[in-house]
C-alpha cells in the first residue's frame, strides 16, 4: 500500500522497488490498479489485499500499458478519468497485449458531475 503523500506515477511491487521488475509469480490472483486519486487507491488495495495479490500501482492511463505486460496480473483495474489516456481506451490496449487478464474500469459516478448514470 502506499503511504500518504507517496507518488503512485510508477509501479510498486509488493514487496519491491519501483526501479527494477522482477519475474512475476503469483500465489493469489494478481491485480494492478490504475487510478489517480491516492485516496481511491488506498481504500482499493485496503479492501482487495487480504484475498488478492496487488502488484502493481500505476496512476495514469498509459502507464499500464508500459507496466502491466511485465507484471503479467490477472486482473487490471483501472479508473475511467485518469490523465493521459482514460480507463476505456487504456483498457483496450491493455486487452490486446493481455489477453487472458480481465479488465475492470469504475468511476465515481456524479462526483463533479450533472449524475447522469
Amino acid at each position: 500500500m502506499l503511504a500518504a503523500g507517496a507518488s503512485h506515477s510508477g509501479v510498486n511491487r509488493k514487496g519491491g522497488s519501483s526501479l527494477g521488475l522482477q519475474e512475476v509469480s503469483h500465489d493469489q490472483t494478481a491485480i494492478v490498479i490504475g487510478d489517480d486519486h491516492l485516496l481511491v487507491v488506498e481504500a482499493t488495495t485496503k479492501l482487495l489485499e487480504p484475498e488478492f495479490e496487488i502488484v502493481g500501482i500505476v496512476g495514469d492511463g498509459r502507464s499500464p500499458l508500459e507496466k502491466a505486460p511485465e507484471l503479467k496480473p490477472d486482473i487490471v483495474i483501472l479508473d475511467l478519468g485518469m490523465p493521459l489516456l482514460n480507463g476505456i481506451d487504456a483498457g483496450r490496449e491493455l486487452k490486446k497485449a493481455l489477453a487472458e487478464s480481465k479488465i475492470i474500469v469504475l468511476t465515481p459516478c456524479g462526483i463533479g458531475h450533472q449524475p447522469t448514470c
